[in-house]
């Protein structure tokens, strides 16, 4: 498939599968994720791999920040969007370490 037809034709599935990740796939899915471009050639990368609880802590997290945007949002609401993460067995979440331009 090319890469063009990939990103146009790429959706968000709803049902996941609960299957355990195995190791060394969340190893070469990381590799590939650092090995990513970016314009300093810092690799500012930083991988977060949630699972178990973790999961837990993203949705609290989440339906936090849900609350403080929409102050009025139904209890069901929150616990909804609470259980977003919970529908996969682990994500992989990015951060950025932000390089210090250069003068």
């Amino acid at each position: 498939m090319e890469l063009f037809e990939t990103i146009n034709t790429r959706y968000s599935a709803k049902n996941l599968k609960t299957d355990a990740v195995p190791r060394d796939m969340l190893e070469k899915i990381l590799d590939a994720g650092n090995h990513a471009p970016n314009h300093y050639r810092v690799r500012p990368w930083r991988f977060f791999v949630l699972s178990g609880g973790a999961r837990n802590k993203l949705g609290d997290v989440m339906a936090a920040s849900q609350l403080d945007r929409m102050p009025d949002a139904p209890k069901e609401a929150l616990d909804n969007i609470r259980a977003l993460p919970l529908r996969a067995p682990v994500i992989i979440t990015v951060g950025v370490d932000k390089p210090v331009e250069r003068k």
